[in-house]
C-alpha cells in the first residue's frame, strides 16, 4: 500500500491475500512489506486504530511457526511500538489448518510508516513448514 493512504469512509487496508510457506531447506525465512502513512494528524490526535489479523500455522504435525511482527516508525525509521500475532505450532491445532490471530490498538502518535514482517521458523525436521494466510493490516478512524 503506496501513495495516498488517507483514511476515506473510515478505513484503509493492507491486505495480501496469498498462502506464505517457509518450505525452503533453511531455518528462517521472512517476508516484509513497508508501508507509508500520510494522515499524519489524525494519527496524532490519537484518532487512529489499527487490526491486524491473519491465519497462521503450520504443515504437518512438525512444530515450525509462522508469527506476523508490525512495527511503528516515525518517517526517519525510529520504532514507536509494535504488534505480534503468533506463533502457532501444531500443538494449537492438529490437523485443522491454519488458526486465525489478531490483535487491535492505536497506532502510536508521530507514525509514518509501518514494517510488516511475517516471519516462518523452522524449528524441526528439515523444511521450514511455518505457514501464513491472508493477511489483513487495516487502519481504523475512530
Amino acid at each position: 500500500m503506496d501513495g495516498d493512504d488517507r483514511i476515506h469512509g473510515g478505513a484503509i487496508r493492507c491486505i495480501r491475500r496469498v498462502s506464505l510457506c517457509g518450505r525452503a531447506k533453511n531455518a528462517r525465512s521472512t517476508v516484509t512489506q513497508t508501508i507509508i502513512l500520510t494522515a499524519g494528524s489524525e494519527i496524532d490526535a490519537g484518532a487512529v486504530t489499527y487490526r491486524l489479523y491473519e491465519y497462521l500455522g503450520t504443515c504437518e504435525a512438525e512444530d515450525d511457526q509462522a508469527t506476523v511482527l508490525v512495527t511503528f516508525q516515525t518517517g526517519a525509521g525510529v520504532p514507536l511500538g509494535e504488534a505480534t500475532i503468533g506463533p502457532v505450532t501444531s500443538d494449537h491445532f492438529r490437523n485443522k489448518g491454519g488458526l486465525l490471530r489478531a490483535v487491535t490498538g492505536t497506532v502510536p502518535r508521530e507514525t509514518r510508516r509501518v514494517v510488516v514482517n511475517v516471519i516462518m521458523t523452522r524449528l524441526s525436521g528439515s523444511y521450514n513448514d511455518g505457514s501464513a494466510d491472508n493477511l489483513v493490516f487495516e487502519l481504523v478512524r475512530r
